[in-house]
């Protein structure tokens, strides 16, 4: 079975294989490696993942391990800046990915799959027409409509209404969770929904018993949405009575955000409770695991957030928000515990 992935794949596992550094590292989309990995072991599907990237000198093919990668090189820049046009207009969003669009379908064309996956409503991949009335399957990760629930700029104006028209033209989706079957099915009530779980490195399911540890953990990008100072304020509480409790905030953000979680941080007086680490890869993460009693995940909104999955994977006491897909995750008590977005009181109580 010949079988065409339409994904973000980060593009900078492969500087050996295009012989240059990638400037700039993409998220690391761990459902998406994982999946391909355990598909690639069949020796019935031939596996194509189509991916696009700014950051690639040219459009490149190449086979790793029995699957064939396809990176295509994003068309971004306006091509006649020197006739006096400012280089932030948002050419792609203005032309509703049209070359992106053009080049995905063609390989398409060129592949023949008997099944097209796109993974994202959310992203440009969704766009692509050649899938549509042929066997298809599109996998909901975030949703734009609701993360951007009231956009301020042309670009996630554009975003929002591009995403509506992928839901609307598709018809076989893959959804883990209530809430984005409810979105899914609130939008186009002709869809199809089959639940599709995300894959999981194995390493997370390598249990090691812990020990009741005042240690605490999160990860994901650090920004205001993942709700980051809520839990801040909750180390804070909790230092009254627990002087050794310990927060590891493992993830990359913009400058300006974690600079100001630093200076947070610092102005609590919780330099030696909480340490900024950076992007951490799985191997680092699940060591951080072992040495960790409670992940929190303080989050606005989410679908299906990795880091809680392989969180509980990891045998982690889980505590996450109240919001969005999560409640499909977490049953209240049972296998985690829910508290409300933004209650850093309610979310330290729950961890004492």
């Amino acid at each position: 079975m010949r079988i065409a992935w339409l994904c973000p794949y980060p593009v900078h596992y492969f500087e050996n294989e295009l012989g240059y550094k990638i400037k700039r590292k993409t998220h690391p989309s761990s459902w998406i490696v994982n999946l391909s990995n355990e598909l690639a072991k069949d020796d019935d599907i031939e596996l194509h993942i189509i991916t696009l990237s700014p950051y690639i000198k040219k459009d490149s093919l190449f086979n790793i391990k029995n699957i064939h990668y396809h990176l295509i090189k994003s068309f971004y820049k306006i091509p006649f800046l020197n006739l006096g046009l400012p280089g932030f207009i948002p050419f792609n969003y203005l032309t509703s990915f049209y070359f992106d669009k053009v080049k995905i379908d063609n390989v398409l064309k060129t592949i023949k799959p008997d099944l097209t996956h796109i993974h994202g409503i959310e992203t440009k991949y969704g766009l692509s027409n050649y899938a549509v009335n042929k066997p298809h399957l599109i996998t909901v990760q975030g949703i734009s409509n609701i993360v951007n629930k009231n956009p301020d700029n042309y670009s996630m104006k554009k975003a929002n209404k591009l995403e509506l028209e992928i839901v609307l033209k598709y018809k076989y989706f893959g959804s883990r969770t209530e809430f984005a079957d409810n979105y899914i099915k609130g939008v186009n009530n002709c869809s199809e929904i089959k639940f599709t779980p995300e894959a999981i490195n194995e390493v997370y399911f390598n249990f090691i018993q812990k020990t009741l540890k005042p240690n605490i953990a999160f990860v994901g990008h650090i920004m205001e949405r993942k709700g980051v100072e809520v839990l801040v304020e909750a180390v804070k509480i909790l230092k009254k009575n627990y002087t050794d409790v310990f927060l590891s905030l493992i993830g990359s953000g913009e400058k300006v955000y974690t600079r100001r979680i630093s200076d947070l941080i610092y102005n609590s007086g919780l330099q030696d409770n909480i340490k900024l680490l950076g992007f951490k890869n799985f191997n680092e993460i699940k060591s951080i695991y072992d040495k960790t009693s409670i992940f929190v995940l303080p989050t606005f909104i989410d679908n299906s957030p990795n880091s809680l999955l392989e969180a509980m994977a990891s045998g982690l006491i889980s505590i996450a928000s109240n919001v969005g897909g999560i409640p499909s995750i977490i049953k209240d008590s049972e296998n985690g515990f829910l508290f409300e977005a933004g209650n850093s009181k309610q979310l330290a109580d729950i961890i004492q």
